[in-house]
């Protein structure tokens, strides 16, 4: 039989790929890992109170939303009114 010589070059080659493979599957089960580990997200709205405390509350707690909708004027003028 033949002898196969391999030279320094078809070895950094090889290894070069083998590291690649590795490092491809290292990130595969590492990102399943992770998107485990996240809890979900919740769907809240973040309000402020009267006491000024940034509280989150779910939105299924809120009231459903009205049609009318405030434009910007309209709160520009209830914001400086004059009394």
């Amino acid at each position: 039989m033949k002898s196969i010589k391999v030279t320094e070059c078809e070895k950094s080659r090889r290894s070069f790929f083998k590291k690649g493979v590795l490092v491809g599957l290292a990130s595969i089960f590492s990102s399943r890992s992770i998107a485990q580990a996240t809890p979900e997200k919740k769907n809240t709205v973040r309000l402020l109170t009267h006491e000024g405390k940034l509280v989150e509350i779910e939105k299924k707690y809120l009231p459903p939303k009205k049609d009318k909708v405030v434009s910007n004027m309209d709160l520009f003028r209830w914001k400086f009114r004059r009394d």
